[in-house]
């Protein structure tokens, strides 16, 4: 079963539904000032340490050509450090409203499965913010400091090299 993470953003205010309710996707509406593009490309990377433990988790998103309604995005992702793995390529689903900006998007046992046997970075969220242009990636993991919101920007070309999903 999958569940809707619902922002809304109306005058300033945010209202965010219950944590039980925060799984795979999101949508976030707001005022369309970056509308989404295809092709796009995105990417970030967040920096972990824990001690001795260091980790760099990669991750990039893209969209198939010519869709930007709705259609196919691809999240990619690398760990480098203690336990480095990857690139791995996952291929999930979106639906977008250009006139509200707002996504929603769905990861797939893809990205679960990526999480369980190599990052420990559970996507719980994806988003799209169309005043600066970035997608977002919330996740949940065990390593200290690992959970939290990673914010892609938008990119021309990706340091990490994805193969095919």
């Amino acid at each position: 079963m999958r569940a809707v993470l619902v922002f809304l953003i109306v005058g300033g205010v945010v209202s965010i539904p219950p944590p039980n309710l925060w799984n795979r996707a999101m949508t976030v509406i707001s005022d369309c000032t970056s509308p989404l593009t295809s092709p796009s490309l995105y990417y970030g990377a967040k920096k972990v340490s824990f001690g001795s433990i260091s980790e760099t988790f990669h991750y990039a998103i893209s969209f198939s050509p010519n869709s930007t309604v709705a259609g196919t995005m691809y999240i990619c992702s690398k760990s480098e450090g203690m336990t480095a793995c990857g690139p791995y390529n996952c291929t999930d689903s979106f639906t977008y409203d250009p006139s509200t900006c707002g996504l929603t998007a769905s990861t797939s046992a893809c990205d679960e499965n990526i999480a369980h046997t190599c990052t420990d970075m559970h996507i719980t969220a994806v988003g799209f913010n169309s005043e600066l242009d970035t997608m977002s990636l919330n996740f949940t993991s065990h390593m200290p400091g690992a959970s939290g919101t990673l914010t892609l920007a938008r990119t021309a070309r990706l340091p990490i090299t994805c193969p095919h999903a």
